[in-house]
């Protein structure tokens, strides 16, 4: 197994013993790699500890069973193998922000955290850290023409309005036109965020209801992914952020308004694989 199917698989049996006691030197053992190496490639690949995402994930359990049953919180703690009631609360709170007594009484919404899925994806060693794989590319300005929506990536509805939005572009003027590559460009505008979807084209040739945008000359880092981009959308964010920070990079606040840019050609559509730009600078 490479170190992404390894991962997997030991998250899929932390997920099968999370009511017991689950030790870094046990997984390390089980998959014949050293502790220290199995820390930092489940680090890298989650974001989290080995102690940190199973404390989360027991958590997040646990509160689901206190909103959905009325099974005893002190029994549901010892169910989730915190040693008692005590230590249960206060990593709740501390992690929650509410007591467990409070989640079962108030109509709250929590954030939990679900089991990982290990995005199949590249890394590099840089500063003695793990961080995904990166290359940076200089890109002059340009221009697009497509469509714009309104929306927020907390809401489900918003996310399946872009989803929805973006399948139209794809089946009416992209693969219509026979038109390469596309590109979907999160940006802010009066405070919103605003999804872009557009490709380039001469402005006689966009239709009516087309906008247009200029991408910004500038330093990008560029990431590759191989899935679709909202199903993968939280572990994206913390990639690129980890990222850029090891790597001595920040975003390029020169336009703030242009956050990032995804590029699709055709090996898209045979691969899922695709593109996401970062306007980028050095740290000062």
């Amino acid at each position: 197994m490479n170190y992404i199917e390894v991962m997997n698989d030991a998250i899929e049996y932390i997920e099968n013993n999370l009511q017991k006691t689950v030790r870094l030197d046990e997984l390390a053992a089980k998959y014949y790699i050293s502790r220290y190496h199995f820390y930092r490639i489940f680090r890298s690949l989650t974001n989290a500890t080995l102690a940190e995402y199973i404390t989360q994930r027991r958590l997040s359990e646990a509160a689901k069973k206190i909103k959905a049953t009325k099974q005893s919180i002190i029994d549901i703690a010892f169910d989730y193998g915190f040693e008692s009631p005590e230590t249960f609360s206060r990593s709740f709170k501390r992690f929650f922000k509410i007591t467990p007594l409070a989640c079962r009484n108030l109509d709250f919404r929590m954030p939990f955290i679900e089991k990982k899925e290990i995005v199949e994806r590249k890394f590099k060693n840089v500063h003695n850290d793990i961080i995904v794989d990166f290359t940076l590319k200089h890109v002059a300005e340009f221009q697009l023409f497509g469509k714009r929506l309104a929306f927020k990536p907390t809401v489900k509805n918003d996310l399946d309005k872009v989803v929805n939005s973006v399948q139209e572009f794809l089946t009416n003027v992209i693969k219509r036109r026979n038109i390469e590559p596309m590109y979907n460009i999160t940006k802010k505008e009066a405070g919103n965020l605003i999804y872009f979807t557009g490709c380039k084209i001469k402005r006689d040739q966009a239709d009516v209801d087309f906008v247009e945008l200029t991408v910004p000359e500038s330093d990008y880092a560029v990431f590759k992914y191989s899935t679709d981009l909202f199903l993968i959308y939280k572990t994206v964010v913390q990639d690129i952020s980890k990222a850029l920070l090891v790597s001595g990079l920040k975003l390029n606040r020169s336009f703030a308004d242009f956050i990032s840019m995804e590029f699709y050609d055709h090996a898209y559509f045979k691969t899922k694989q695709f593109c996401i730009y970062i306007p980028v600078c050095k740290l000062d």
